[in-house]
């Protein structure tokens, strides 16, 4: 179940997938070569999804896994942070996925972009995440990190406008690892203001009312990625994670 912070995004991307379903059930061009009609029609199926079947083959596939007596869990909202808890206390080794957002929950190993033929994936562990050619993360606590991933845009907060991971990194590093005086503002407080004077929102747009909405999701979103509610298999419950 998708947190009431993620609406607007399950919106969008229900909207994206009504539109391929579109494009994969219009007639075929007769013009069009066989080769270009299944790229087009293979391209948009996989965007679409299984559409109105989802829930039924959820409830066929987690039926199968039953009858098989194979153990399985259900996250009781998210699953990446369900995965990242379960790999911050040891219960697995490795998540496979393609979503980035289970770095930014601290994710101790990501397969991504696995393929089966051949076998081969990209594999990101978090422990080894440092130096970069144009920014440095080894510095970086797990709270950086997470306002790092939410500063260039997650599932929970859209990002600024001009707003890159060079560009959030050095404004990360300028408010927590330089010298700067202390003005009484949060540092939080002084990173947004950062990223408001980088991004190529024009002074017109960046009203006191945006920016107190966009610091309301900013703020959600850092605590769905540090305070997720998740179910525990050895308690046989659902827990809040405090990090």
């Amino acid at each position: 179940t998708a947190p009431p912070i993620k609406k607007r995004e399950v919106a969008r991307r229900r909207h994206q997938r009504q539109e391929h379903e579109h494009l994969r059930d219009q007639p075929v061009d007769p013009h069009s070569s066989p080769t270009h009609i299944n790229h087009i029609r293979t391209k948009a199926n996989r965007r679409a999804g299984a559409g109105k079947y989802h829930r039924r083959i959820l409830i066929q596939l987690l039926a199968a896994l039953r009858e098989a007596q194979q153990a399985f869990l259900v996250a009781p909202y998210e699953a990446d942070a369900q995965l990242a808890y379960l790999s911050e206390m040891g219960y697995l080794d490795l998540v496979i996925s393609e979503d980035s957002d289970l770095v930014a929950h601290g994710t101790k190993a990501v397969l991504f972009k696995l393929t089966l033929d051949p076998p081969q994936g990209k594999l990101l562990k978090f422990a080894d995440m440092g130096a970069g050619e144009h920014w440095n993360l080894a510095s970086f606590s797990p709270v950086m990190m997470t306002i790092l991933f939410v500063a260039v845009g997650c599932d929970y907060c859209d990002k600024l406008k001009g707003i890159g991971i060079v560009t959030a990194t050095r404004a990360i590093q300028n408010v927590f690892l330089s010298d700067q005086p202390n003005t009484g503002q949060s540092k939080l407080g002084r990173v947004l203001e950062e990223l408001y004077t980088k991004s190529y929102l024009d002074a017109s747009v960046l009203t006191k009312q945006f920016k107190q909405e966009y610091e309301e999701r900013f703020l959600a979103a850092i605590f769905m990625f540090r305070h997720a509610i998740v179910f525990d298999p050895l308690q046989g419950r659902n827990v809040l994670i405090s990090r």
